[in-house]
């Protein structure tokens, strides 16, 4: 039992008087009865008749700082509140906040939209709050108590104001060591620049600091930390002007938390060019541009904070495979925000993969599917000969040949065209040239029947292929020559094929099995057609070399043949004084849709083609300008024309602007100031992007002070990113590198004692030692008031004295 008005029990007093005097006189037992029910009634009496459901609220920090600790510590706080009959409800939180397990509800699958890169602890208050159940509630917040975002005593005060305590368990992780700060100048000029680096250490250690430029570690040293704060100082000259972006490195074996252990920062030395040349050697490229008397600098990579300041990039020969997603996004950005890009493709830039470069480009290096016609021909030239009947790890060979020619058949286009002669001492076919699509059963049947007999005599069979390949309207005309051993020499077709081969541009690939195989012979072959010649140690190496090389050859890159350059549909912006000589070769393209073809090839395949993305300009040069396929080019006055004009139309100037960045909790502030003339520029509808460590983020800015545009976004992680401003006109805007540090979630640990008690006493509740968590307010039950009812038993007592003094006197 319990009294919401005790001071009301003062009546009892005189109840008691009276009551003493009525062992005397009966009369006032009726009384005394009826001052006592009356008093107790005035104190607000209510008695627990049964326990109401106890509800606690766990609040499970998941945080970087945290990390795992609450999460296992909440298995034994929440065993103790269940062993008492209560409910337990779950809510986990990071940046932000989600429900788990809810009391009569149950387990909640994860929305998996928790970053654990920041801490809100307000966030999670306020959902317990918002979905606290009827009853007594309490909420236990297990963590470290470092909230970088939200207002966690705010929302402990509206705890309170609900009635609802908010209690703290104390829980974190230790941290060995971090880098603490990391700086030098933002602008230099070339020379020695002076780095000065801050590492704190938990406990004494031994660590390797290591300092990197750009992708290049330039220094590793051994150093013993003491605990506390340890200052370093670097020195390095960086090889060249532009932008340089350093990142300093710690470790030391026992250090668990390795995401606060680098920081970045960038240099501008010198005053950097504003033409980028990447590629592996000197070219034409340099001469032209010196020609011009346009600053540039060259590279041998490409990496993202390379664009920081550039006008126009060249990729000269570069290979494109190199180009990583991280880079492709950066140069993404740096064009659409009216960036100028040329690739010039040579052999060097399409050998190997590609990646997702294309998607940058004006042209494909995949056939249309509007395209139905044949890109290549290609006869198999087999070797049948006796000697093909032996067997090369258990299997004939004659069928390892067939399975081979098969497998190779399989991987070419259906629109191309595939022909197959075998030979002994004399040529067969087994299918004339024709459509794969058409013709594919029937080889495959040949095929089958197939069988090794007879001498070796390649030339007849050849001469008959090259006979068939010579009337096909096709870009590739090929033949593949397979041989195990010696052939007759047969000098009056071997000087036919020595005129003939080359003049029609006709390719041959031969591949030499064995050590019985007639090596000159097949080396000479391959070289009339300038193709590639194989010598296998077994037949069992076969199929894949001959798969590849069918590939290749059925898809090429580049055509290497001599090829008028033809004015296209966008020639008219190159208005030169007379025609470009030949090339020798050309990387082979095809123009994308939305693609402005200046120059092209008498196949129709482009050879100059330039397109718009977002407001800058690409442009595909088909060729290479070190004089491999261009040696023409190189002493043709009209190079310098055609170059002059290129560039013109490539490198668009544009007002550069300034931009600052600041990290405040997890929220990263760009600024960006606009002026034109010593006056600011006002109204510009500036956007941007910010590229880098995998993310990309799309900016829109507001003018917040005359000339001063703003953005602000969550911090999107430590590392070097590049921030492209634009705006619709392509008037103002630049590329600039970002150096950002990690998130404020890892520049402390262990928990926040002082935050997490004020929590505790603003939200009225307690620190919680142990497993044991307090009772709810009320100990959890029901009360239900009594007063009307001793108000009628008051009234019965008065009747009852009445009827007693009646009787008594």
């Amino acid at each position: 039992m319990r009294f919401l008005v005790p001071w009301a029990l003062a009546g009892l007093v005189p109840a008691l008087v009276v009551g003493a005097l009525s062992f005397r006189r009966r009369a006032l037992v009726g009384r005394a009865l009826t001052l006592a029910l009356l008093s107790l009634a005035l104190a607000g009496p209510e008695v627990a008749l049964r326990r109401a459901g106890e509800a606690v609220i766990f609040l499970v920090d998941r945080s970087a700082s945290v990390g795992e600790e609450a999460a296992s510590a909440l298995s034994e706080l929440a065993a103790s509140v269940l062993a008492r009959g209560g409910e337990v409800g779950v809510i986990e939180f990071a940046d932000g906040a989600e429900v788990r397990r809810w009391p009569s509800v149950g387990e909640i699958p994860s929305g998996g939209a928790l970053r654990p890169t920041g801490t809100d602890i307000g966030a999670a208050v306020d959902l317990a709050l918002a979905l606290a159940p009827d009853g007594p509630t309490q909420v236990v917040l297990l963590s470290d108590g470092r909230a970088t975002t939200g207002d966690a005593l705010a929302a402990a005060s509206r705890a309170r104001s609900r009635g609802i305590p908010v209690h703290v368990y104390p829980v974190g992780r230790s941290d060995l060591l971090r880098v603490v700060e990391f700086r030098g100048p933002a602008e230099a000029p070339l020379g020695t620049i002076a780095l000065d680096v801050a590492i704190e250490a938990s406990e004494p250690t031994t660590a390797v600091v290591r300092l990197h430029r750009g992708g290049e570690e330039i220094r590793a040293s051994v150093i013993d930390l003491p605990r506390g704060r340890t200052r370093l100082s670097f020195a390095d000259r960086p090889p060249d002007v532009g932008f340089h972006v350093y990142r300093v490195e710690v470790e030391a074996d026992g250090d668990g938390i390795v995401g606060n252990n680098a920081l970045s920062w960038g240099v501008a030395v010198g005053e950097a060019a504003r033409v980028l040349v990447v590629g592996p050697a000197p070219s034409a490229v340099d001469g032209l541009l010196f020609a011009a008397e346009v600053p540039f600098r060259r590279r041998t990579s490409l990496a993202p904070e390379d664009l920081a300041g550039v006008g126009l990039v060249v990729l000269d020969d570069h290979p494109l495979g190199l180009l990583g997603p991280r880079t492709l996004a950066a140069l993404r950005s740096y064009v659409a925000g009216g960036g100028g890009l040329l690739v010039v493709q040579g052999r060097q830039a399409v050998a190997g993969h590609l990646g997702r470069v294309e998607e940058l480009l004006p042209v494909t290096y995949t056939v249309p599917e509007r395209i139905q016609e044949a890109t290549a021909a290609v006869v198999f030239v087999l070797d049948r000969s006796s000697s093909m009947s032996g067997t090369a790890e258990g299997v004939v060979k004659i069928d390892l040949l067939k399975e081979a020619a098969a497998a190779a058949v399989e991987v070419m286009p259906s629109e191309d065209v595939v022909g197959a002669i075998a030979f002994d001492r004399y040529p067969h076919w087994l299918v004339q040239p024709g459509p794969v699509s058409e013709i594919r059963d029937a080889l495959f049947a040949a095929l089958r029947g197939l069988t090794a007999s007879g001498g070796t005599n390649v030339f007849p069979a050849l001469a008959d292929a090259v006979e068939a390949l010579l009337p096909l309207d096709v870009r590739v005309r090929h033949a593949v020559v397979i041989s195990d051993g010696k052939t007759i020499v047969d000098e009056e077709i071997l000087a036919q094929l020595r005129s003939a081969v080359p003049e029609a541009g006709i390719g041959v690939t031969t591949i030499a099995i064995g050590a019985d195989a007639d090596l000159s012979i097949l080396d000479e072959l391959s070289a009339l057609g300038g193709g590639r010649s194989y010598l296998l140690a077994s037949m069992s190496d076969l199929r894949p070399v001959l798969v590849q090389e069918t590939e290749r050859v059925a898809r090429p890159r580049f055509m290497e043949v001599p090829t008028p350059v033809l004015p296209g549909p966008g020639a008219a912006a190159f208005p030169l004084s007379a025609a470009l000589p030949p090339l020798a070769g050309y990387t082979l393209t095809f123009p994308k849709p939305t693609a402005d073809v200046a120059f092209l090839s008498p196949a129709g395949d482009p050879l100059v083609a330039r397109w718009q993305l977002g407001l800058g300009q690409v442009a595909v040069l088909n060729t290479d300008l070190a004089g491999i396929w261009s040696v023409n080019w190189l002493s043709s006055p009209q190079l310098g024309e055609f170059w002059g004009t290129l560039l013109g139309l490539l490198w668009g100037e544009r007002q550069a602007v300034r931009v600052d960045w600041e990290v405040s909790g997890a929220t990263l502030r760009l600024g960006v100031e606009a002026s034109e003339g010593g006056r600011w520029a006002n109204g510009l509808a500036l956007a941007g992007e910010l590229v880098g460590e995998g993310r990309r983020e799309v900016l829109a800015f507001a003018q917040t002070a005359p000339g001063r545009y703003e953005a602000s976004l969550p911090v999107p992680g430590s590392g070097a990113y590049v921030l492209t401003v634009a705006e619709p006109s392509g008037r103002y805007g630049g590329t600039f590198p970002v150096a950002l540090p990690y998130p404020a979630e890892l520049a402390a640990f262990g928990p926040d004692h002082d935050g997490l008690r004020e929590i505790a006493r603003l939200a009225g509740g307690e620190v919680v030692g142990d497993e044991i968590l307090p009772p709810p307010s009320g100990a959890g039950r029901d009360w239900t008031p009594i007063g009307r009812a001793l108000l009628w038993a008051g009234a019965s007592c008065l009747f009852l004295d009445l009827g007693l003094r009646k009787l008594l006197v």
